[in-house]
């Protein structure tokens, strides 16, 4: 099966069926999740290190920002990171 990203506007997350696991539960999860990953890695993409602009938030730009799984596909926060929307697809 082709994996495409989510449909929700940000995330970038590859997924089968639509939308990625944080996002079928509860989209107001996911972007309570955003924020504290924005906040806690200080606006800092974890793949490439650049800043990532918060005004972007919610739009499909190249550095609008992103939640990146590190290790499969597990949402607890200690496997997600903030990313730039371009790093998170380039790194699958």
């Amino acid at each position: 099966m082709v994996k495409r990203l989510c449909l929700q506007p940000g995330c970038g997350a590859l997924t089968d069926d639509g939308r990625c696991s944080i996002h079928k539960r509860n989209k107001s999860l996911a972007r309570e999740m955003l924020d504290f990953i924005y906040a806690r890695d200080r606006g800092v993409c974890g793949l490439c290190g650049e800043s990532v602009p918060w005004g972007l938030r919610g739009t499909r730009q190249p550095r609008s920002p992103s939640i990146h799984h590190v290790a499969g596909t597990s949402d607890h926060e200690s496997n997600l990171v903030l990313a730039c929307l371009v790093c998170n697809q380039e790194a699958g």
